[in-house]
């Protein structure tokens, strides 16, 4: 709160023209090319002890507040982009904790990525994988949870396209 008092109207009027600056070159690059979404990790670490504030130290850089582990999401969020945060799969030793995927897009294609979530939501079935890891040990056949890569997603009037044609492939 105090460090909140201290920015002038000086200080906001810059972050603003930074975070334009910052949309303007996405804009122009990433989202008018070849790519309608984009994935990174949720978080710079697993889930950590529900004792700690937050990790000290991510390999040798230290975490001096809160949000310095959680700096990956500041490229979404600086950008204003829509995002869904979607799991990627279990931690492989104990505790088999869960992380997450971000996926984001342009301004306005927020009706596009959530399509595209509730697409890979279905054909993960994340919530019987899971069910099925605690009830048995593992994902309920002895194999190990999987994840898979996102695919590219080149054809905008069909975002889930060559998600669909991977999973056509896998029934076949």
């Amino acid at each position: 709160l105090r460090q909140g008092q201290k920015v002038t109207d000086e200080d906001l009027a810059d972050a603003k023209q930074i975070a334009q600056e910052y949309q303007d070159t996405m804009d122009a690059t990433v989202w008018s090319s070849q790519y309608d979404v984009l994935a990174m990790p949720s978080a710079q670490v697993w889930p950590f002890p529900a004792e700690w504030k937050w990790p000290q130290r991510i390999g040798t850089q230290e975490m001096d507040t809160y949000h310095r582990w959680m700096e990956m999401e500041v490229p979404v969020s600086l950008g204003g982009f829509p995002c869904v945060t979607v799991p990627a799969g279990l931690r492989a030793d104990e505790p088999r904790l869960p992380m997450g995927i971000q996926l984001f897009s342009a301004r306005g294609e927020d009706v596009r990525l959530l399509r595209l979530a509730q697409m890979y939501h279905e054909y993960k079935d994340w919530p019987s994988r899971v069910d099925a890891f605690h009830s048995t040990g593992g994902n309920g056949d002895g194999s190990a949870v999987s994840t898979k890569t996102l695919v590219t997603m080149k054809d905008p009037s069909s975002p889930a396209q060559d998600l669909k044609q991977e999973q056509d492939k896998e029934q076949e």
